[in-house]
């Protein structure tokens, strides 16, 4: 794969997988900065027109330079809190499970095949009896490294990749957008009693629903990533044989 071809790649992931969850995220507690805005009298005397003028210049300003900032806590949060919180000892990553418990989702004919091309080829044996859980996972974490990398340029593993990306990401983002929204709501409450709107009577089960959806898509992305992977693998063995 060329330059630009990376480049291309880079760019589709990094909108998909960090911007779409910064900005979907931020839209509410942003909310709340629009239902205190209009709610003030001179727009209900009839400066809509002003207020709609300086909403769209300082909000948009601010959800802007926001969106970059949340980019990045986004990322590495979701890193951090969500990998470890949905994917455990208790709950692995589809990829893993696979290599684990000898096959799970694929032929036992594909497994078998990726199992000894990795003990001939790079000295890694996941079959060895006397080794313990601790050192077969960290043989697997070796396998899986190397199927990412041998898969990297396939366009179907990208495309999974991007989806799964999509939904960690956006699911470590309505954590912090619920907790922006409860900060906010608490910060600006004496605004938000004038406007005579709760707010955040509609923006939590929305949060709760979106987070659901999200724990749901999260796994099921993992699940088809990890298969798709495997499939372009046996093709890279393919070629190999």
């Amino acid at each position: 794969m060329d330059q630009k071809a990376k480049n291309e790649r880079d760019k589709k992931y990094n909108c998909w997988a960090r911007k779409m969850p910064a900005v979907i995220c931020l839209i509410f507690p942003f909310t709340i900065f629009l239902v205190i805005a209009f709610s003030q009298e001179n727009v209900k005397g009839g400066d809509v027109a002003w207020y709609l003028t300086k909403a769209i210049a300082w909000g948009g300003a601010i959800f802007t330079a926001l969106m970059f900032l949340l980019k990045a806590v986004i990322r590495d949060f979701s890193a951090m809190l969500v990998d470890n919180l949905f994917f455990n000892s208790m709950w692995r990553h589809y990829m893993y499970k696979i290599l684990m418990e000898k096959g799970r989702g694929i032929s036992e004919a594909s497994y078998n095949r990726i199992v000894t091309f990795q003990k001939e080829k790079r000295q890694i044996d996941i079959g060895d009896v006397n080794i313990d859980e601790k050192e077969k996972l960290k043989r697997v974490e070796d396998i899986v490294s190397d199927i990412k990398n041998k898969t990297r340029e396939d366009n179907i593993v990208f495309e999974y990749n991007c989806f799964y990306g999509f939904y960690r990401n956006l699911l470590g983002g309505i954590i912090i957008s619920s907790l922006l929204v409860y900060f906010c709501s608490h910060i600006f409450g004496a605004l938000l009693a004038a406007a005579n709107i709760n707010i955040t009577d509609y923006l939590y089960p929305i949060l709760l629903i979106l987070f659901c959806v999200c724990v749901i898509f999260m796994y099921y992305n993992d699940y088809k990533y990890a298969k798709k992977m495997f499939a372009a693998y046996s093709s890279f063995l393919d070629k190999e044989n």
